[in-house]
Order: C-alpha cells, then sequence, then structure tokens
C-alpha cells in the first residue's frame, strides 16, 4: 500500500487564515499528499507528532520551535513573503531549504500601498468620516490635498513588489527613484525611467517615501529619528512592509511635531496595534491591520504555488524562491 506523503501546514488560526482558505488548501492538496492542520489552539504533544514524520511543512506567519521532530522534513513553504519570525539558519543547518511565497502578493501589496499615497494625498478619511457624519467639509482642505502626478516617490528595496509599485506610480506621471544593495538591472532602470539614489539622498529628495524590504537585524529600526530629519516637512512614509523596519516612538513624534506631513501604515512594531496607542489619534496618519498582502485573489495564487513548489521538490526539481542557502 502506497502511503501518502504528510505536508503540515502551521498557522495562527482562523483570524490568520479564514476557515473557507483553509478548506480550499485542503481541496488544492495534490494527489499523494495528506495534509495536516495545525494552530495555535493544537495541543504541544499533538503538533509535535504531526511534525514527526512529516516532508513537507507549509507556514504562515508563526515561529516554528520542533526542530529536534525536524528529522524528516525535506522542504519548508511559506505562504507569505517575509520570514522573521523563522530561525532560517536553523533550518539550513539542517540543510532544509525554506521558500517563500515567491512574491506572489506583489499585485495586492503594491496596490494597497498606492491606496495609502492617494489616501493620504486627498485626505480621503477626514472627508468620508465627515460626510459619514452628516458634516460637509466642501473645499475646506483645498490648499492641503494633492496629487500624485509629479511626485518624487523613492522607493526603498527594489524587488518584485518595490518594481511593481513604480510601474503604478510612473502610470500616475510621478517620478520614481530607489535605494536598495545596489542598482538593478540597467534594462529595468531604463523601461522604468528610474535611477539608484544613496538612502540619505532618496530621503531628502523625495515627496513620498515607500518601504519594501524584509526585517533583518541590518534593516530593523532602519527608519528613525535621523532619517525623519532628512526629510521634507510635507514628505509621506508608507510601510507596509514590517513595523520594526521604523523606529515608532521616532515615528509618532515626527507625526506628532509634523516633521513629516503623513505615514501610512500596515505594519506595527507590536500587533495588533494596542488600542491605547498614540497613532490611533493622530490626524495625519492611515492604519490598516496588517492586511496589505491580503486578498481572495492573492490566496489562490499563494495556495498554487506552495503546492507547485512542493511537487518541483518531490519530483526532485528545485524550489522557486528559496531564501535560507545564500
Amino acid at each position: 500500500m502506497v502511503t501518502n506523503k504528510k505536508i503540515v501546514l502551521m498557522y495562527k488560526g482562523s483570524k490568520s487564515i479564514p476557515d473557507l482558505i483553509v478548506d480550499r488548501i485542503k481541496d488544492r492538496t495534490p494527489a499523494g499528499f495528506e495534509l495536516h492542520v495545525c494552530t495555535n489552539d493544537t495541543p504541544v504533544d499533538e503538533r509535535r507528532a504531526m511534525i514527526d514524520g512529516a516532508e513537507y511543512l507549509v507556514n504562515y506567519s508563526v515561529p516554528f520551535e520542533d526542530f529536534d521532530k525536524a528529522g524528516s522534513l525535506r522542504f519548508v513553504q511559506l505562504l507569505s513573503a517575509g520570514a522573521d519570525l523563522l530561525d532560517l539558519n536553523r533550518f539550513k543547518q539542517l540543510d532544509i531549504p525554506v521558500a517563500n511565497n515567491g512574491s506572489v502578493n506583489a499585485p495586492t501589496v503594491a496596490e494597497h500601498t498606492i491606496l495609502m499615497m492617494l489616501s493620504l494625498l486627498k485626505k480621503l478619511p477626514i472627508h468620508h468620516n465627515s460626510m459619514v457624519n452628516g458634516e460637509w467639509l466642501g473645499h475646506k482642505y483645498a490648499l492641503e490635498l494633492g496629487e500624485l502626478c509629479s511626485k518624487r516617490v523613492g522607493i526603498i528595496g527594489f524587488g518584485n513588489i518595490g518594481q511593481r509599485v513604480a510601474r503604478i506610480v510612473k502610470a500616475f506621471g510621478g517620478d520614481v527613484v530607489y535605494t536598495d544593495r545596489g542598482p538593478v538591472d540597467e534594462r529595468i532602470e531604463t523601461e522604468l525611467n528610474t535611477k539608484w539614489l544613496p538612502l540619505d539622498e532618496l530621503l531628502v529628495s523625495s515627496d513620498i517615501i515607500t518601504l519594501h524590504i524584509p526585517l533583518f537585524e541590518a534593516t530593523r529600526n532602519m527608519i528613525g529619528e535621523k532619517q525623519f530629519a532628512l526629510m521634507k516637512p510635507t514628505a509621506l512614509l508608507i510601510n507596509t512592509a514590517r513595523g520594526p523596519i521604523v523606529n515608532q516612538e521616532a515615528l509618532t513624534n515626527a507625526l506628532k511635531n509634523r516633521t513629516i506631513g503623513g505615514a501610512g501604515l500596515d505594519a506595527f512594531h507590536t500587533e495588533p496595534l494596542p488600542s491605547d496607542d498614540e497613532l490611533r489619534s493622530l490626524d495625519n496618519v492611515i492604519l490598516t491591520p496588517h492586511v496589505a498582502g491580503t486578498s481572495i485573489d492573492n490566496w489562490q495564487r499563494r495556495i498554487d504555488f506552495a503546492f507547485n513548489n512542493i511537487q518541483n521538490v518531490d519530483k526532485g526539481m528545485p524550489a522557486n524562491a528559496i531564501i535560507n542557502q545564500r
């Protein structure tokens, strides 16, 4: 009798992956594999028993600590882009490749980024809330409204998401500059009519700064008091990446003191964002609950990417988007 190969899906629970999506993952599990579902509510002994003997792990934004049970793991597939909750070096030492989601969330993250830019420029929350509350502001904020057209957008991190943001900004008539570990291929720079700048020069010259980099020790608190002081007093900061890339205390002070013009934030140091956090009371910030990478369309892409990768590994082929073998 042929035994199905075990895949363990680890995630927080229904507030992390909706039950409907989990049902779809179950339905799309390839023939020859069986899926075991593990949430934060799964008892420790049961979780460890699941990991024991599993060949594949699918992980969505939860830590992994059962390395003593991981002897049979061949491959770890993340449903997220970021991997800051996992010990990638430990997996590497065990010769277990880890892949992220291959930037299949790039379209929805890029769209959310542009949404935040436009909402800040047009003061959308203020106008919407006033209408809902029966107030007609008319042109009260007319001289504070702006356009994305002609604005310089500085992109920090110019991978798949950053480049997609650049394409959309260019369609609006904006000017794009970027910084990364080094310049990208000259053909991409020509296509997007963009150029690499050192970080400080990007901060000084940009009207909008948007973050699209992973969270590592080198990027933790990358944007802080010194960087805010370099920005224009009208500058907008967009963070749809990871909260700790920005020093949140310095950001709160910069927004309160009008050192910068505003911010659109989808990621925070502490999540959920505490109910008494001062960011919630500011009128020059837009807050969303870490949903920039989430859409029904993107969930389908995540599922397809994950199972295609697992099937490739199972056939002895290389996986895509490996992040721990550099």
